[in-house]
C-alpha cells in the first residue's frame, strides 16, 4: 500500500511539473530517452521509476531531483523553505481536487486553502479537521513535520 501511494505521488509530481513547464509526454520522452508510454505509466502511478529515470526526468524538466523525492511521502527537509509542497496541496492533488472543489467539500474558503497551501497562514484545528474529513485522511496527515 505504501509503495502504491509513493508511485501515485511521484507520478502526480512528474505530471504537475511537466505540465507547468508546458511539455507534452512525447517531448519529455524524447528528451529523456524514455518511451511516451513509460512516461504515461509513471504519471499514472503504474510504475515506480528508478533513481536514474527520475534523474533524467528531473534534469530535463530542470527541477531538483529532491523535489520528486521530497514529495513522495518522505518527511526529510531536503528542499529550501518555499520550495516544499505543503502536505495539504499534495493530498489535494492526489485526490484530483481543485482548491474550489476542496472548499465545497470542506466548507473552508478557497482563498484560505490557498493561503494554507502557500504557508502564508496556518489553519486552526477546526479548519484542519474539516479539510482532513473532506480529503478522507487523518488530521495528522495535514500537519507538517519539521523534525530532522
Amino acid at each position: 500500500m505504501i509503495g502504491e501511494c509513493k508511485k501515485q505521488i511521484i507520478g502526480k509530481m512528474v505530471r504537475l511539473k511537466r505540465e507547468e513547464k508546458g511539455f507534452t509526454q512525447l517531448e519529455t520522452a524524447q528528451n529523456t530517452e524514455l518511451s511516451r508510454s513509460y512516461i504515461s505509466d509513471i504519471e499514472n502511478g503504474r510504475y515506480m521509476p528508478s533513481v536514474d529515470t527520475l534523474t533524467r526526468i528531473a534534469t530535463f524538466l530542470r527541477i531538483d531531483l529532491n523535489f520528486l523525492v521530497q514529495n513522495d511521502g518522505n518527511t526529510s527537509n531536503v528542499l529550501k523553505e518555499g520550495e516544499q509542497m505543503s502536505k495539504l496541496k499534495r493530498l489535494r492533488l492526489i485526490k484530483n481536487l481543485s482548491q474550489t472543489e476542496l472548499s465545497d467539500l470542506s466548507g473552508v474558503k478557497q482563498n484560505f486553502i490557498s493561503e494554507i497551501e502557500s504557508g502564508i497562514k496556518n489553519g486552526s484545528i477546526k479548519t484542519l479537521n474539516s479539510l482532513a474529513k473532506a480529503l478522507e485522511v487523518q488530521i495528522s496527515d495535514l500537519v507538517e513535520n519539521h523534525q530532522n
